[in-house]
């Protein structure tokens, strides 16, 4: 497989991992020839019938706000706002260590000029057909249904080769390491 093209990346806002493969798909960005098109994907949808301990399955009950706005901001306001959105949040919910999930959401709608009224998106079962329908494809192309606690990530499209968040445990220190992970992961999928 060569080393440019399409890459499809799926993401929870709340999951770390990845965030953290975010991070490093960023970086491979840089410097590599790709274009990466912005998933939203649920985590609190592929867990929901699975008991995961008690811990576990109320932080799942809670991931749904913010999965939940963001995939309504791309279903009412467009794609283009989904990795800005995801950025403001993730930013906050990561690096930034918020749990105030409501806080989170609004300062992340009005840093991407988006109406705070998308907030009560977190709160409503309204668009989640649409969401459930957006986390579907990430799931086909990556884990078995056994290893569905953490988010698919990035997916070359042509391969359909995915890199599973746990692979990527820390941020790359700049883009020759970024890159040369991209590379074996890329070349597996030939």
């Amino acid at each position: 497989m060569t080393q440019n093209g399409a890459v499809d990346f799926w993401f929870d806002p709340t999951c770390p991992w990845a965030w953290m493969t975010s991070r490093w798909i960023l970086e491979v960005e840089k410097v590599r020839p790709i274009a990466v098109t912005w998933h939203v994907m649920s985590l609190s949808y592929l867990n929901a019938e699975r008991d995961l301990g008690e811990d576990y399955n109320a932080l799942m009950r809670r991931a749904w706000g913010p999965v939940r706005v963001v995939n309504a901001a791309r279903e009412l306001h467009g794609q283009e706002y989904v990795k800005p959105l995801y950025d403001a949040m993730g930013t906050r919910l990561h690096p930034g260590r918020r749990r105030d999930y409501d806080g989170v959401i609004a300062e992340a709608l009005a840093e991407v000029g988006l109406p705070e009224t998308l907030a009560a998106y977190a709160e409503s079962d309204e668009l989640d057909d649409t969401l459930k329908k957006a986390t579907t494809p990430a799931w086909t192309r990556s884990a078995p249904r056994s290893a569905r606690r953490s988010s698919p990530s990035a997916a070359t499209r042509s391969s359909g080769r995915c890199c599973r968040p746990r692979r990527v445990a820390r941020r790359p220190a700049g883009s020759g390491t970024a890159c040369a992970r991209w590379r074996r992961t890329t070349a597996s999928s030939s």
